[in-house]
């Protein structure tokens, strides 16, 4: 309001405050809601012409986000071709912004299986940012990574794991090895060690990128907003899923692996589910504006925090310490409260279950079998979803492939199908 009282509601700085509003609700996983406030922006800004170029690419940008979320693929594409169009219109204005342009599309042709449309757009961007950083700074290894993953998807295994090896050391010599960038490169580099027929070393990087996942799960889920928190737990189970397929594909080739096979399918399942659902559920059921304030307050907080926590300290690490005891101090009171509105006793906790507790609760000559659906990835890094089922007793564990998901879910379903009309009882659908 302040902006469209002080500027006008037709000026490009009331549209970089509704794009900033919209990035808000976006990390708070309300895209319904930032969609219109991005609609207005983007009209204001291309009403602005040549003044507003960042501003309407970022404005784009957060449009294709919208469309992402909402599984919209052609819509993504348009926006983040407009985005591109613009940067091209003005590359000599910004390379850096063009590249990002490059390589966000890249992302998405990559995701959709158009390999060789991405690496061209992945080379294109890295000429560009190695104008501006080193070949070792974070901006170019996050490229470096993506033209080794396209390479894979080539078969050229060798030639990938050379580079991302190169790419694995830098990224430990700048950002550290629990990094979520140094994660991603350990995990391709698994891919390509396993396409290569190097089984056990595969097995090894790929339980160490998973295990990274985990920890920055574990440190994080309690205090990341709910964009953040979906998106680390997205993350977390694409790369058990990634595990789960050089797990599987190495165990072909005689590599014993049947612990880490059920550590990983229990792990998986228990780590996701109770923190995250319970805070994105109950600001959905609660009709207390109180109760939505105070969670929208705690969303702020931990969007803070989580972006304390991700990106780290400065060059003054006391200033940082500061504001982190500060927001920790905040969050845990505006837990309190949410907790005392809706009456429970602990707002965040997060629950995990691993095979050995599961195992001493089970009753004498009982089995619990539970069913996993993973997306299998090939040596070609293409997906298939599949299911697994998980077998666990007090003496013994065992994984069990049991096919693609597609076959099986129709069988399911027509035996529901089935049971509904014939035997007059209600499977659901």
């Amino acid at each position: 309001d302040a902006y469209r009282i002080s500027s006008g509601p037709d000026h490009p700085a009331f549209a970089s405050a509704l794009n900033n509003l919209a990035i808000i609700y976006q990390e708070m996983g309300r895209f319904d809601e930032s969609l219109p406030i991005l609609e207005e922006a983007e009209r204001i800004d291309s009403a602005a012409g040549v003044v507003a170029i960042a501003d309407r690419i970022a404005v784009n940008s957060n449009i294709a986000n919208v469309a992402l979320w909402k599984g919209d693929l052609n819509e993504a594409e348009r926006r983040y071709r407009a985005c591109l169009r613009i940067a091209e219109d003005h590359e000599t204005e910004s390379e850096e912004t063009y590249a990002i342009c490059l390589a966000n599309l890249g992302i998405l042709l990559r995701n959709n299986g158009r390999c060789a449309e991405a690496d061209s757009l992945y080379r294109r961007a890295l000429e560009l940012m190695e104008v501006y950083y080193e070949p070792d700074q974070l901006e170019c290894t996050k490229l470096r990574t993506l033209i080794a993953e396209t390479i894979i998807c080539r078969g050229l295994c060798a030639e990938a794991a050379n580079e991302l090896a190169t790419v694995q050391r830098d990224l430990k010599n700048t950002v550290g090895s629990q990094h979520p960038d140094y994660a991603i490169a350990v995990s391709l580099l698994a891919c390509a060690q396993e396409q290569c027929g190097e089984y056990g070393v595969a097995v090894e990087n790929a339980r160490a990128a998973w295990r990274i996942r985990v920890k920055m799960l574990n440190d994080l889920l309690p205090v990341l907003a709910e964009k953040n928190a979906l998106d680390y737990s997205e993350e977390f189970l694409s790369e058990s899923s990634n595990l789960l397929s050089v797990l599987i594909n190495c165990r072909e080739h005689g590599v014993d692996v049947e612990s880490y096979l059920s550590e990983v399918t229990i792990s998986s399942k228990g780590r996701v589910t109770e923190g995250l659902l319970r805070r994105r559920s109950e600001r959905a059921t609660s009709t207390d504006p109180t109760v939505q304030a105070l969670h929208d307050s705690l969303n702020m907080t931990r969007t803070e925090m989580s972006n304390h926590y991700v990106w780290g300290a400065d060059d003054d690490s006391e200033s940082f310490d500061l504001q982190l005891a500060t927001l920790t101090t905040l969050k845990r009171r505006l837990e309190q409260d949410l907790a005392e509105k809706l009456g429970t006793s602990d707002y965040s906790t997060v629950d995990t279950l691993d095979v050995e507790m599961i195992a001493k609760a089970l009753p004498e000559r009982t089995v619990l079998i539970d069913y996993v659906r993973y997306d299998h990835r090939t040596v070609g890094l293409e997906t298939e979803p599949r299911y697994l089922a998980l077998l666990v007793s007090r003496s013994e564990t065992a994984v069990f492939e049991l096919g693609a998901a597609a076959s099986i879910d129709t069988m399911v379903q027509s035996y529901r199908r089935h049971m509904n009309r014939d035997l007059g009882l209600d499977f659901g659908e």
